[in-house]
Protein backbone atom coordinates (compact mmCIF):
# COMPACT_ATOMS: atom_id res chain seq x y z
CA UNK A 1 0.00 0.00 0.00
CA UNK A 2 0.91 3.76 -0.40
CA UNK A 3 1.83 5.28 2.43
CA UNK A 4 0.60 8.91 3.48
CA UNK A 5 0.29 10.94 6.64
CA UNK A 6 -2.07 9.56 9.32
CA UNK A 7 -3.40 13.22 9.64
CA UNK A 8 -4.53 13.61 6.33
CA UNK A 9 -5.54 9.73 6.42
CA UNK A 10 -8.36 11.20 9.33
CA UNK A 11 -8.99 14.52 7.83
CA UNK A 12 -10.52 13.12 4.74
CA UNK A 13 -12.32 10.30 6.20
CA UNK A 14 -13.84 13.24 8.79
CA UNK A 15 -14.69 15.28 5.35
CA UNK A 16 -16.27 12.42 3.34
CA UNK A 17 -18.01 11.08 6.60
CA UNK A 18 -19.77 14.59 7.07
CA UNK A 19 -20.91 14.37 3.27
CA UNK A 20 -22.33 10.81 3.89
CA UNK A 21 -24.16 11.71 7.19
CA UNK A 22 -26.44 14.42 5.77
CA UNK A 23 -26.32 12.24 2.29
CA UNK A 24 -25.10 14.67 0.23
CA UNK A 25 -21.95 11.40 -0.58
CA UNK A 26 -21.33 10.83 -4.52
CA UNK A 27 -20.23 7.82 -5.96
CA UNK A 28 -19.80 6.06 -9.07
CA UNK A 29 -22.29 3.76 -10.23
CA UNK A 30 -21.56 1.42 -12.75
CA UNK A 31 -23.48 1.16 -15.64
CA UNK A 32 -25.27 -1.71 -14.60
CA UNK A 33 -27.29 -0.13 -11.91
CA UNK A 34 -29.50 2.29 -14.91
CA UNK A 35 -30.41 -0.61 -16.89
CA UNK A 36 -33.49 -1.81 -15.11
CA UNK A 37 -34.98 1.82 -15.00
CA UNK A 38 -36.32 4.99 -17.06
CA UNK A 39 -33.40 7.29 -17.37
CA UNK A 40 -34.67 10.72 -16.29
CA UNK A 41 -31.50 11.78 -15.29
CA UNK A 42 -28.84 12.43 -18.07
CA UNK A 43 -28.28 15.18 -20.13
CA UNK A 44 -28.57 13.39 -23.43
CA UNK A 45 -31.81 15.96 -24.25
CA UNK A 46 -32.36 14.21 -28.02
CA UNK A 47 -31.60 10.44 -26.97
CA UNK A 48 -28.53 10.53 -29.68
CA UNK A 49 -27.15 7.60 -27.83
CA UNK A 50 -30.22 5.51 -28.85
CA UNK A 51 -27.74 4.74 -31.71
CA UNK A 52 -27.84 7.24 -34.64
CA UNK A 53 -25.06 8.91 -33.40
CA UNK A 54 -22.85 6.15 -33.36
CA UNK A 55 -24.26 5.35 -37.03
CA UNK A 56 -23.24 8.51 -37.86
CA UNK A 57 -19.56 8.81 -35.72
CA UNK A 58 -18.79 5.40 -37.98
CA UNK A 59 -19.45 7.38 -40.94
CA UNK A 60 -17.24 10.27 -39.85
CA UNK A 61 -14.78 7.95 -39.24
CA UNK A 62 -15.23 6.14 -42.88
CA UNK A 63 -15.02 9.12 -44.08
CA UNK A 64 -11.26 10.26 -42.46
CA UNK A 65 -9.70 6.64 -43.17
CA UNK A 66 -6.09 7.87 -42.51
CA UNK A 67 -6.44 9.66 -39.20
CA UNK A 68 -4.18 9.97 -36.24
CA UNK A 69 -5.31 8.49 -33.31
CA UNK A 70 -3.99 11.02 -30.45
CA UNK A 71 -3.49 14.88 -30.60
CA UNK A 72 0.24 13.91 -29.61
CA UNK A 73 0.54 17.24 -28.08
CA UNK A 74 -0.41 21.02 -26.92
CA UNK A 75 -2.16 22.77 -29.29
CA UNK A 76 0.77 25.36 -29.41
CA UNK A 77 3.09 22.42 -30.25
CA UNK A 78 2.02 20.41 -32.71
CA UNK A 79 -1.27 19.28 -31.33
CA UNK A 80 -3.62 21.06 -33.94
CA UNK A 81 -4.41 18.02 -37.14
CA UNK A 82 -6.59 19.82 -40.18
CA UNK A 83 -9.33 18.17 -39.16
CA UNK A 84 -8.80 20.66 -35.42
CA UNK A 85 -9.10 23.45 -37.86
CA UNK A 86 -11.77 22.86 -39.94
CA UNK A 87 -14.17 21.78 -37.36
CA UNK A 88 -13.70 24.95 -35.43
CA UNK A 89 -14.01 26.63 -38.78
CA UNK A 90 -17.31 24.85 -39.32
CA UNK A 91 -18.59 25.33 -35.47
CA UNK A 92 -18.25 29.03 -36.05
CA UNK A 93 -20.21 29.03 -39.40
CA UNK A 94 -22.45 27.23 -37.77
CA UNK A 95 -23.43 29.36 -35.03
CA UNK A 96 -22.74 32.66 -36.68
CA UNK A 97 -19.68 33.39 -34.91
CA UNK A 98 -16.20 35.26 -36.12
CA UNK A 99 -14.07 32.73 -35.08
CA UNK A 100 -14.12 29.57 -32.58
CA UNK A 101 -11.38 27.85 -29.97
CA UNK A 102 -12.08 23.89 -28.90
CA UNK A 103 -11.55 23.10 -25.15
CA UNK A 104 -11.80 19.92 -23.51
CA UNK A 105 -14.39 21.03 -21.23
CA UNK A 106 -17.05 23.33 -20.80
CA UNK A 107 -15.36 23.80 -17.63
CA UNK A 108 -12.05 24.16 -18.66
CA UNK A 109 -13.30 26.94 -20.85
CA UNK A 110 -15.11 29.26 -18.61
CA UNK A 111 -12.55 29.31 -16.24
CA UNK A 112 -9.90 30.26 -19.26
CA UNK A 113 -12.66 32.96 -20.57
CA UNK A 114 -12.58 34.67 -17.02
CA UNK A 115 -9.18 34.20 -15.56
CA UNK A 116 -7.85 35.39 -18.58
CA UNK A 117 -9.78 37.91 -20.84
CA UNK A 118 -10.93 40.41 -17.89
CA UNK A 119 -8.06 42.82 -17.49
CA UNK A 120 -6.71 44.23 -13.97
CA UNK A 121 -9.07 47.36 -14.09
CA UNK A 122 -12.42 45.32 -15.37
CA UNK A 123 -15.05 44.58 -13.88
CA UNK A 124 -17.16 41.54 -14.16
CA UNK A 125 -21.21 41.14 -13.09
CA UNK A 126 -22.97 38.37 -13.01
CA UNK A 127 -26.15 36.27 -12.85
CA UNK A 128 -26.14 34.76 -8.83
CA UNK A 129 -27.36 31.44 -10.36
CA UNK A 130 -24.18 31.73 -12.82
CA UNK A 131 -22.32 27.80 -12.96
CA UNK A 132 -19.53 26.89 -11.06
CA UNK A 133 -16.52 27.15 -13.27
CA UNK A 134 -17.20 30.72 -13.78
CA UNK A 135 -16.82 30.98 -10.30
CA UNK A 136 -13.65 29.35 -10.40
CA UNK A 137 -12.56 31.40 -13.31
CA UNK A 138 -13.48 34.56 -11.42
CA UNK A 139 -11.53 33.72 -8.59
CA UNK A 140 -8.45 33.44 -10.79
CA UNK A 141 -9.45 36.69 -12.67
CA UNK A 142 -7.74 39.77 -12.07
CA UNK A 143 -10.79 41.64 -12.89
CA UNK A 144 -11.18 44.86 -9.84
CA UNK A 145 -14.42 44.50 -8.89
CA UNK A 146 -17.13 41.08 -9.29
CA UNK A 147 -20.32 41.84 -8.52
CA UNK A 148 -23.91 39.88 -8.99
CA UNK A 149 -27.56 40.51 -9.69
CA UNK A 150 -30.91 38.44 -8.80
CA UNK A 151 -30.97 35.54 -10.97
CA UNK A 152 -32.48 36.68 -14.10
CA UNK A 153 -33.68 40.07 -12.95
CA UNK A 154 -33.20 43.14 -15.24
CA UNK A 155 -34.49 45.37 -12.66
CA UNK A 156 -31.11 44.40 -10.27
CA UNK A 157 -28.69 44.35 -13.41
CA UNK A 158 -29.45 47.19 -13.92
CA UNK A 159 -29.60 48.97 -10.44
CA UNK A 160 -25.73 47.39 -9.99
CA UNK A 161 -24.55 48.84 -13.03
CA UNK A 162 -26.09 52.08 -12.18
CA UNK A 163 -24.40 51.70 -8.79
CA UNK A 164 -20.96 50.77 -10.44
CA UNK A 165 -21.19 53.93 -12.64
CA UNK A 166 -21.95 56.38 -9.87
CA UNK A 167 -18.76 55.24 -7.87
CA UNK A 168 -16.26 54.69 -11.02
CA UNK A 169 -15.87 57.48 -13.17
CA UNK A 170 -13.48 55.64 -15.26
CA UNK A 171 -16.22 53.57 -16.52
CA UNK A 172 -18.78 56.17 -16.90
CA UNK A 173 -16.22 57.75 -19.38
CA UNK A 174 -16.17 53.80 -21.04
CA UNK A 175 -12.05 53.63 -20.18
CA UNK A 176 -12.56 50.62 -17.99
CA UNK A 177 -14.72 47.39 -19.53
CA UNK A 178 -17.78 45.39 -17.55
CA UNK A 179 -18.00 42.17 -18.77
CA UNK A 180 -21.47 40.83 -18.21
CA UNK A 181 -22.18 36.92 -17.59
CA UNK A 182 -25.29 34.63 -18.19
CA UNK A 183 -26.82 31.29 -19.19
CA UNK A 184 -28.85 30.86 -21.65
CA UNK A 185 -30.49 27.71 -19.72
CA UNK A 186 -30.02 27.51 -15.92
CA UNK A 187 -28.69 23.85 -15.26
CA UNK A 188 -30.39 23.61 -11.87
CA UNK A 189 -33.67 25.28 -12.33
CA UNK A 190 -34.28 25.25 -15.95
CA UNK A 191 -35.30 28.34 -16.02
CA UNK A 192 -34.73 30.68 -19.43
CA UNK A 193 -32.67 33.87 -19.42
CA UNK A 194 -34.29 37.13 -20.42
CA UNK A 195 -31.90 37.47 -22.87
CA UNK A 196 -32.86 40.25 -25.07
CA UNK A 197 -34.21 42.95 -21.98
CA UNK A 198 -30.67 42.06 -19.97
CA UNK A 199 -28.94 43.10 -23.31
CA UNK A 200 -31.34 46.17 -23.50
CA UNK A 201 -30.28 47.21 -19.71
CA UNK A 202 -26.56 47.00 -20.71
CA UNK A 203 -26.63 49.20 -23.78
CA UNK A 204 -28.99 51.91 -21.77
CA UNK A 205 -26.59 51.95 -18.81
CA UNK A 206 -23.23 51.69 -21.15
CA UNK A 207 -24.16 53.98 -23.79
CA UNK A 208 -20.41 54.11 -24.82
CA UNK A 209 -20.38 50.44 -25.31
CA UNK A 210 -18.07 49.46 -22.77
CA UNK A 211 -19.38 46.18 -21.89
CA UNK A 212 -18.49 42.80 -23.28
CA UNK A 213 -21.96 40.22 -23.04
CA UNK A 214 -20.45 36.71 -22.05
CA UNK A 215 -23.70 33.35 -22.70
CA UNK A 216 -22.77 29.88 -21.62
CA UNK A 217 -25.30 28.13 -23.91
CA UNK A 218 -24.17 24.84 -22.29
CA UNK A 219 -27.92 23.63 -21.54
CA UNK A 220 -29.17 25.18 -25.33
CA UNK A 221 -26.35 23.76 -28.09
CA UNK A 222 -28.85 21.25 -30.15
CA UNK A 223 -32.14 21.61 -28.44
CA UNK A 224 -33.37 25.01 -29.99
CA UNK A 225 -32.66 27.76 -32.74
CA UNK A 226 -31.99 26.95 -36.59
CA UNK A 227 -30.82 23.56 -36.92
CA UNK A 228 -30.12 23.40 -32.97
CA UNK A 229 -27.41 26.44 -33.08
CA UNK A 230 -28.85 27.63 -29.74
CA UNK A 231 -30.57 30.02 -28.10
CA UNK A 232 -28.88 33.11 -28.96
CA UNK A 233 -29.05 32.29 -32.53
CA UNK A 234 -32.65 31.39 -31.91
CA UNK A 235 -33.23 34.86 -31.00
CA UNK A 236 -30.93 36.83 -33.36
CA UNK A 237 -28.68 38.00 -30.81
CA UNK A 238 -24.73 36.52 -31.96
CA UNK A 239 -23.99 40.55 -32.29
CA UNK A 240 -24.75 41.17 -29.30
CA UNK A 241 -23.24 38.64 -27.25
CA UNK A 242 -18.83 38.51 -27.90
CA UNK A 243 -17.99 35.55 -26.03
CA UNK A 244 -20.16 32.17 -26.50
CA UNK A 245 -19.92 28.77 -24.79
CA UNK A 246 -20.77 25.95 -26.81
CA UNK A 247 -20.61 22.84 -24.82
CA UNK A 248 -20.94 19.48 -25.92
CA UNK A 249 -21.27 17.30 -22.97
CA UNK A 250 -25.40 17.72 -23.32
CA UNK A 251 -27.60 18.18 -26.67
CA UNK A 252 -24.49 17.28 -28.31
CA UNK A 253 -23.99 13.93 -26.85
CA UNK A 254 -20.22 14.07 -26.65
CA UNK A 255 -17.11 16.01 -24.86
CA UNK A 256 -16.00 19.19 -25.10
CA UNK A 257 -16.79 22.56 -25.68
CA UNK A 258 -15.81 25.79 -27.93
CA UNK A 259 -15.27 29.21 -27.46
CA UNK A 260 -17.18 31.53 -30.03
CA UNK A 261 -15.85 34.88 -29.67
CA UNK A 262 -13.51 37.70 -31.78
CA UNK A 263 -10.01 36.58 -33.06
CA UNK A 264 -8.75 38.80 -30.62
CA UNK A 265 -10.21 36.85 -28.04
CA UNK A 266 -9.07 33.71 -29.51
CA UNK A 267 -5.46 34.87 -29.87
CA UNK A 268 -5.37 36.09 -26.09
CA UNK A 269 -7.01 32.43 -25.00
CA UNK A 270 -4.29 30.59 -27.27
CA UNK A 271 -1.63 32.26 -25.39
CA UNK A 272 -2.69 32.85 -21.89
CA UNK A 273 -5.11 29.89 -21.02
CA UNK A 274 -2.90 27.97 -19.16
CA UNK A 275 -5.66 24.93 -18.89
CA UNK A 276 -5.09 25.42 -23.02
CA UNK A 277 -1.63 25.73 -23.52
CA UNK A 278 -0.61 23.48 -20.78
CA UNK A 279 -2.64 20.60 -22.17
CA UNK A 280 -2.99 17.95 -24.99
CA UNK A 281 -5.17 18.94 -27.60
CA UNK A 282 -8.45 16.85 -28.78
CA UNK A 283 -8.08 13.75 -30.35
CA UNK A 284 -9.42 12.92 -33.65
CA UNK A 285 -11.95 10.71 -31.98
CA UNK A 286 -13.31 13.23 -29.88
CA UNK A 287 -13.25 15.50 -32.62
CA UNK A 288 -15.10 13.49 -34.86
CA UNK A 289 -18.05 12.50 -32.32
CA UNK A 290 -18.93 16.03 -31.94
CA UNK A 291 -19.06 16.26 -36.07
CA UNK A 292 -20.85 13.65 -35.86
CA UNK A 293 -23.38 14.96 -33.19
CA UNK A 294 -23.58 18.24 -35.46
CA UNK A 295 -24.36 16.19 -38.63
CA UNK A 296 -27.30 14.87 -37.02
CA UNK A 297 -29.16 17.86 -35.23
CA UNK A 298 -28.85 19.94 -38.25
CA UNK A 299 -30.33 17.24 -40.07
CA UNK A 300 -34.22 16.16 -40.42
CA UNK A 301 -33.79 13.46 -37.95
CA UNK A 302 -32.35 16.42 -35.61
CA UNK A 303 -35.25 18.33 -36.39
CA UNK A 304 -37.86 15.46 -35.70
CA UNK A 305 -35.89 15.01 -32.53
CA UNK A 306 -36.59 18.74 -31.10
CA UNK A 307 -39.87 18.83 -31.80
CA UNK A 308 -40.65 15.09 -30.03
CA UNK A 309 -38.49 16.44 -27.08
CA UNK A 310 -41.03 19.25 -27.00
CA UNK A 311 -43.65 17.08 -27.05
CA UNK A 312 -42.90 14.61 -24.39
CA UNK A 313 -41.98 18.12 -22.24
CA UNK A 314 -45.54 19.15 -22.83
CA UNK A 315 -47.48 16.13 -21.94
CA UNK A 316 -45.31 16.19 -18.59
CA UNK A 317 -46.67 19.64 -17.63
CA UNK A 318 -50.03 18.59 -19.11
CA UNK A 319 -50.60 15.11 -17.30
CA UNK A 320 -48.98 16.60 -13.74
CA UNK A 321 -51.73 19.50 -14.19
CA UNK A 322 -54.55 17.86 -15.13
CA UNK A 323 -53.90 15.18 -12.84
CA UNK A 324 -57.06 14.05 -10.46
CA UNK A 325 -54.76 14.63 -7.49
CA UNK A 326 -52.28 17.57 -8.22
CA UNK A 327 -54.40 19.86 -6.35
CA UNK A 328 -54.40 17.42 -3.38
CA UNK A 329 -50.44 17.61 -4.00
CA UNK A 330 -50.48 21.21 -4.07
CA UNK A 331 -52.11 22.13 -0.94
CA UNK A 332 -49.64 19.21 0.99
CA UNK A 333 -46.89 21.40 0.05
CA UNK A 334 -44.59 18.93 0.05
CA UNK A 335 -42.95 19.54 -3.73
CA UNK A 336 -43.10 22.98 -6.04
CA UNK A 337 -42.68 22.69 -9.85
CA UNK A 338 -41.71 26.18 -10.81
CA UNK A 339 -43.60 26.47 -14.51
CA UNK A 340 -46.54 24.39 -13.45
CA UNK A 341 -48.73 27.97 -14.12
CA UNK A 342 -46.44 29.42 -17.29
CA UNK A 343 -45.88 26.02 -19.56
CA UNK A 344 -48.61 26.79 -21.53
CA UNK A 345 -47.37 30.31 -23.06
CA UNK A 346 -43.96 29.28 -23.03
CA UNK A 347 -42.55 28.81 -26.79
CA UNK A 348 -39.96 26.58 -25.94
CA UNK A 349 -39.87 24.38 -22.56
CA UNK A 350 -36.32 23.21 -20.92
CA UNK A 351 -36.02 19.47 -20.32
CA UNK A 352 -34.61 20.25 -17.12
CA UNK A 353 -37.69 19.86 -14.42
CA UNK A 354 -36.68 21.15 -10.86
CA UNK A 355 -39.16 19.64 -8.79
CA UNK A 356 -38.61 21.56 -5.24
CA UNK A 357 -39.72 19.56 -2.02
CA UNK A 358 -39.71 20.60 1.27
CA UNK A 359 -36.20 21.33 2.90
CA UNK A 360 -35.73 17.59 4.31
CA UNK A 361 -37.87 15.57 1.94
CA UNK A 362 -35.52 15.79 -1.07
CA UNK A 363 -34.03 12.51 -0.67
CA UNK A 364 -37.66 10.92 0.13
CA UNK A 365 -38.59 12.23 -3.33
CA UNK A 366 -36.16 10.37 -5.29
CA UNK A 367 -36.04 7.08 -3.38
CA UNK A 368 -39.92 7.00 -4.41
CA UNK A 369 -39.31 7.48 -7.56
CA UNK A 370 -35.75 4.97 -7.90
CA UNK A 371 -38.62 2.67 -6.40
CA UNK A 372 -40.70 3.16 -9.01
CA UNK A 373 -38.30 2.58 -12.00
CA UNK A 374 -37.33 6.56 -12.53
CA UNK A 375 -33.53 7.50 -12.11
CA UNK A 376 -33.31 11.33 -11.11
CA UNK A 377 -31.11 13.28 -9.40
CA UNK A 378 -31.23 14.54 -5.93
CA UNK A 379 -29.53 17.54 -5.60
CA UNK A 380 -28.91 19.89 -2.20
CA UNK A 381 -26.81 21.91 -0.21
CA UNK A 382 -23.81 23.08 -1.34
CA UNK A 383 -24.99 22.89 -4.88
CA UNK A 384 -28.15 24.94 -4.37
CA UNK A 385 -29.21 27.04 -1.40
CA UNK A 386 -30.14 25.09 1.58
CA UNK A 387 -34.06 25.72 1.34
CA UNK A 388 -33.99 24.86 -2.23
CA UNK A 389 -33.16 21.59 -2.52
CA UNK A 390 -34.83 19.40 -5.32
CA UNK A 391 -34.83 16.58 -7.62
CA UNK A 392 -34.30 17.18 -10.97
CA UNK A 393 -35.32 15.08 -13.91
CA UNK A 394 -34.62 15.63 -17.62
CA UNK A 395 -37.04 15.01 -20.21
CA UNK A 396 -35.49 13.40 -22.89
CA UNK A 397 -36.90 12.89 -26.52
CA UNK A 398 -37.14 9.28 -26.87
CA UNK A 399 -39.18 8.92 -23.50
CA UNK A 400 -42.45 7.55 -24.21
CA UNK A 401 -45.53 9.03 -23.47
CA UNK A 402 -45.90 6.08 -20.55
CA UNK A 403 -43.07 6.93 -19.25
CA UNK A 404 -43.87 10.20 -18.45
CA UNK A 405 -47.19 9.60 -17.39
CA UNK A 406 -45.91 7.13 -15.44
CA UNK A 407 -42.96 9.57 -13.52
CA UNK A 408 -45.93 12.17 -13.13
CA UNK A 409 -48.11 9.50 -11.51
CA UNK A 410 -45.23 8.91 -8.83
CA UNK A 411 -44.47 12.70 -8.21
CA UNK A 412 -47.82 13.54 -7.49
CA UNK A 413 -48.68 9.99 -5.43
CA UNK A 414 -45.74 11.38 -2.86
CA UNK A 415 -46.51 15.18 -2.89
CA UNK A 416 -50.25 14.22 -1.86
CA UNK A 417 -48.24 11.87 0.53
CA UNK A 418 -49.85 8.67 -0.86
CA UNK A 419 -48.38 5.13 -0.99
CA UNK A 420 -47.59 4.92 -4.95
Amino acid sequence: MVFYPEALQQSLEEAIQKRRDIRRLWTLRPPEFYENGVNFISNDFLSLNSGVHRAEVLKEIERHPNFKVGAAASRVADGSSDYTFKLEQYLADFHNAESCLLFNSGFDANVAIFSILPRPTDIIVHDSEIHASVHTGMRASRASLIKSFEHNDPKSLKKVLLGILENDSAVAKGDRTIFVAIESIYSMDGDIAPAAEIVQVVKECLPLKNAVMVVDEAHSNGIMGPRGSGFICHHGLESEFAIRLHTFGKGINATGAAVLCPPLFKETLVNYARNFIFTTGPAFLTMATVKASYNVISSDEGEARRQRLQARIRQFYGSLTEHHLWGAACKAGRVRVLAAETWKNMEFISPIIPLLTKPGLSHSLEDRLTGCGFFSLEVGYPVVAKEKERVRVIIHADNTETEVDGLVDAVVNWAADLPN
